[in-house]
């Protein structure tokens, strides 16, 4: 549980070091603007623009600590602050990415609920 609780902020770390090695490879890690070795725009505009929001991934980390709490938060009664935690980590990643990272604010509605 204490490795889940700070792994959105290992996921942030992974992703945007190789984002950031992969986008200078393309300008060859020359600091001019407009340089660029693809050849298309489509090319171009996908490597610098960010992933695609996947909700499933994120939704099912939160059920996780939630189911994981419950259950085991009986016997160890410190699981219920550890889970608080991952669950507040989580939600604070998850906003710094929506704002900053992903390629378009994602709009989804109640059919992954049901």
């Amino acid at each position: 549980m204490l490795i889940m609780a700070f792994m959105p902020y290992i996921e942030i770390m992974i992703s945007t070091t190789i984002k950031t090695i992969t986008r200078g490879l393309d300008r060859g890690f020359c600091k001019g603007k407009g340089t660029t070795k693809k050849t298309t725009q489509f090319g171009y505009i996908t490597l610098w623009s960010g992933p695609v929001y996947m909700m499933h991934f994120k939704y099912s980390s939160m059920l996780t600590q939630v189911y994981m709490s419950f259950i085991y938060g009986l016997f160890l009664p410190a699981l219920f602050p550890i889970a608080m935690m991952g669950i507040a980590n989580l939600y604070i990643c998850e906003k710094y990415q929506i704002y900053y990272w992903y390629r378009k604010p994602p709009m989804f509605d109640d059919k992954l609920n049901r």
